[in-house]
């Protein structure tokens, strides 16, 4: 009656090696070789300026790009791509020929008649001017002999007269600028000249003879400084010449040359694209 059992025990007591045996065998297989190029590594992480990260990559007009791209690659003023409402010519003009905005300037300024020219009465004024500008390039390339870039504005300006006749001027000029300023520049200055007309009550009185009409000719020759505070901000200083009169269309006409400065802030708008 036991032996059937013993039989038993024993055969399993065999079976067990075996099977262990077979399982080893079947697991030391080593696992198949993968073939063809190695993987990329991971891109790493590049930190970028806040204009590039909330948005697509438009570089402001005169921002600082070091540690971003090379002045090779950062043209200034920035060459204009594109956009949703300008129709791109296979061969698309030159960067310079082609007007795109990029600055509103606003100066609040003050300015004093000056022993130049014949002798009138007093006439001061404290001038505030709005300016948008179009940055036209330089023609010459980047291997221009000065540094820089040519820029048109047309201007708004209202003054105070302050003086003992009149109290008001305002009229529209326009200028044509030049920046002295390689790309990435901090500190930008800047030379320009300008012609307008004005609209003004002094002509009314009678005794002066300095301004003869109600429309009166308004030019400009002026420099100016501008510092950059923030990617697209500047603080500003200007200063020069400003001559008005009528060019002897009225019968008074000894005109006007006031000396003065202004102070105020640029905007760039941030078109262009790398």
């Amino acid at each position: 009656m036991f032996r059937p059992c013993r039989f038993l025990v024993v055969a399993v007591l065999i079976a067990t090696p075996a099977a262990a045996v077979a399982q080893t065998g079947y697991g030391s297989l080593d696992p198949p070789i993968p073939t063809g190029p190695p993987l990329p590594p991971p891109p790493a992480e590049i930190h970028r300026p806040t204009w590039l990260e909330d948005g697509p990559q438009i570089v402001p007009v005169s921002a600082t790009t070091s540690g971003l791209m090379t002045i090779a690659d950062t043209p200034w003023p920035v060459t204009h791509s594109g956009s949703a409402c300008t129709f791109d010519s296979p061969e698309p003009a030159p960067s310079w020929l082609m007007l795109e905005p990029t600055s509103i300037q606003v100066l609040q300024g003050a300015y004093f008649n000056w022993r130049l020219g014949p002798r009138i009465p007093t006439f001061n004024y404290l001038p505030l001017s709005v300016r948008h500008g179009w940055n036209l390039g330089n023609p010459m390339g980047p291997d221009a002999p000065v540094g820089g870039n040519w820029e048109f504005l047309s201007d708004l300006t209202g003054a105070a007269i302050t003086s003992n006749y009149g109290h008001w001027f305002a009229g529209l000029s326009f200028f044509l600028r030049y920046n002295w300023a390689p790309p990435g520049s901090v500190v930008i200055p800047y030379g320009q000249v300008g012609a307008g007309a004005i609209l003004n009550d002094a002509y009314r009185d009678p005794i002066q003879r300095a301004i003869g009409q109600e429309l009166e000719f308004y030019l400009h020759a002026e420099v100016g400084l501008k510092c950059m505070i923030a990617p697209n901000l500047s603080f500003d200083i200007e200063g020069g010449l400003q001559h008005i009169s009528n060019g002897g269309v009225a019968n008074r006409n000894y005109g006007v040359n006031a000396f003065g400065g202004s102070v105020g802030f640029t905007y760039y708008f941030p078109w262009g694209t790398r």
